[in-house]
């Protein structure tokens, strides 16, 4: 995830804390990975990280 989160600051600064990292569920509604305090991850971005596919936005490659 330190790659996903580049900063643990704001809504992400408690996932620095094992425990509460590990209350992570999968919200089927917004289809991704949701922590208590309402911190997610983009599906779009946890899909380029898995798959290694770049995503893409106007012809330039801004992630991955």
């Amino acid at each position: 995830m330190e790659k996903v989160i580049q900063k643990f600051e704001g809504v992400f600064a408690p996932l620095q804390d094992p425990a509460f990292f590990r209350q992570v569920k999968v919200n089927p509604e917004v289809g991704t990975i949701v922590w208590p305090n309402g911190a997610d991850i983009c599906p779009d971005v946890l899909y380029s990280y898995a798959s290694g596919k770049p995503i893409i936005v106007n012809g330039e490659r801004v992630l991955n």
